[in-house]
């Protein structure tokens, strides 16, 4: 499916009139001055035609007016560069302005010259610099800079918007007046599709979502939910060359021709060391924090608050990441084992609260009849039974002497992918967990299957959840595996336009 117009707010189409003069004065092709031609340019926030996924709802959805405002836009290009400034009234020299048809920008025509042109599209580039020559392949961001390159990307009404830098063929002899009234590209007429950067994730909790877990070993604290976004990509082309489709296929689960700035990156196993082959590739918050530094100075990548509705969540900005995919070769059942150490997912902390404690009184094991919320607790490594202390769990009848898992202040997270496209009737077979620029992923969470994670391997920093110091505590206590039969949660997820993708999840 050709997209050729598209809401602003999720892809815009950028076109281009030329017009011919005939003067015999006129400079060469090389000559990046007056030209020989005119240039206009309309941008068309037309709405496209999703196409349904194959697990998730996909939708068209406007975002937030400060995800949408362009203040500035340049063109790119190998013969006469061009920026102009949004401005209120048609016709004035050097702004772009919105028409009477609303979502429609135009900009007066300019001279230029026939024949080959490379162009781009970029909006709101701020302090964004790209040459036409790279710009195909030109890179944004490293995991040294992650908390400025998403500011860069995603400050609300400065979201930068890219569009393919394309070759054009520039035809000679049309008038000024074709170029504003033309509709093809034999009157000089060219589209350009141009969508933001990032991707977006936001965490929602279910209608009558239930504080006891659906095991009924605990429950959680259900007004201390948080979430952010892992895994997303350290760096991303800029512009939209590799992007493929907005939408995810309807047969196969895929962004079709979609490949992101880490879609080599095919280490599943290895990406579990936040110091290794991750660290330049995938966002971990222990390694993005600057040392010695709090949770308050992540920048966007900072936790926020489960919204309490799909339409309060509307209302605010979630987590903005940079897409993420990997080649679909890679994508095997031995490497999936390993899913959540190399895909981008959504972690949901909380406080849990177990229902049955044990506690050693007088060198015996007895349950604690008072336990209170945002207490430290500890899991049996091999018992998964819940303890006050490491000492009580040495104490297990079937299990003595094993090592407890420490739960600092009852805390705990979850995980689940941002988008899970299966093929299978059960949902268990994952064929693709890609996340694309200019699409927000909406998890809804239904239900808590049961205790999560202590604290992430993959990111022992993490600065939520941080992996004890005690040289005691077991190691691995996780499963990284994303088709496990027992899940973290289970989402319903929606593509929003921003294309919607949303789904529930049970988180465990």
């Amino acid at each position: 499916m050709k997209v050729n117009h598209l809401f602003l707010t999720g892809v815009a189409a950028l076109s281009l009139g030329m017009t011919a003069c005939n003067n015999e004065d006129v400079p060469q092709v090389n000559n990046p001055g007056e030209g020989t031609t005119f240039a206009g340019m309309y941008i068309s926030a037309m709405k496209d035609v999703s196409t349904r996924a194959v697990n998730d709802n996909q939708e068209d959805y406007g975002g937030r007016t400060e995800e949408s405002k362009l203040t500035e836009l340049q063109l790119l290009s190998n013969i006469q560069p061009q920026t102009w400034t949004l401005g209120t009234a048609a016709d004035e020299t050097g702004k772009f302005w919105e028409t009477q048809t609303a979502g429609t920008f135009k900009v007066a025509p300019w001279k230029t010259n026939p024949g080959p042109q490379s162009m781009a599209l970029l909006f709101n580039k701020g302090s964004l610099s790209a040459d036409i020559a790279t710009a195909a392949d030109k890179t944004h961001g490293s995991t040294a800079t992650a908390i400025n390159d998403i500011i860069a990307l995603a400050t609300d009404n400065k979201f930068v918007m890219t569009s393919k830098a394309e070759q054009k063929t520039i035809a000679s002899g049309i008038s000024e007046e074709t170029a504003k009234t033309g509709t093809s590209e034999a009157q000089n007429v060219f589209s350009f599709d141009v969508e933001r950067v990032v991707a977006q994730g936001m965490v929602v909790k279910g209608d009558n979502l239930n504080e006891e877990t659906a095991d009924g070993k605990g429950k959680v604290d259900l007004a201390d939910i948080k979430y952010t976004a892992i895994n997303g990509a350290a760096k991303t082309y800029l512009f939209r060359n590799h992007a493929g489709k907005r939408t995810i296929g309807e047969a196969d689960g895929l962004y079709e021709g979609f490949a992101s700035a880490i879609d080599g990156y095919t280490d599943f196993e290895a990406a579990k060391d936040p110091d290794g082959s991750a660290k330049e590739n995938l966002i971990r918050l222990g390694n993005i924090l600057p040392e010695n530094q709090t949770a308050d100075k992540l920048g966007m990548y900072a936790a926020k608050n489960a919204a309490a509705s799909v339409s309060e969540a509307k209302t605010g900005a979630g987590i903005y990441f940079l897409e993420n995919s990997v080649k679909k070769d890679a994508f095997t059942t031995e490497n999936k084992n390993f899913g959540y150490y190399r895909l981008p997912y959504a972690k949901v902390y909380t406080t849990y609260i177990p229902n049955e404690v044990w506690k050693l009184e007088d060198g015996k094991l007895v349950k604690e009849t008072n336990f209170q919320k945002g207490t430290t607790f500890f899991r049996g490594e091999k018992d998964g039974l819940i303890y006050a202390s490491k000492e009580a769990a040495k104490k297990s009848q079937l299990n003595p002497d094993q090592g407890a898992y420490t739960y600092t202040d009852g805390k705990c997270a979850y995980r689940a992918l941002w988008n899970r496209q299966t093929v299978t009737a059960d949902g268990k077979s994952v064929v693709n967990a890609d996340t694309r620029r200019n699409n927000t992923y909406l998890l809804t969470i239904k239900a808590f299957q049961g205790l999560g994670m202590p604290w992430d391997p993959s990111d022992p920093k993490d600065p939520y959840l941080p992996k004890p110091t005690d040289p005691t505590e077991p190691t691995d206590p996780e499963n990284p595996d994303i088709e496990k039969e027992d899940t973290y949660m289970r989402v319903e997820a929606k593509v929003l336009q921003w294309n919607l993708v949303s789904r529930d999840v049970i988180l465990e």
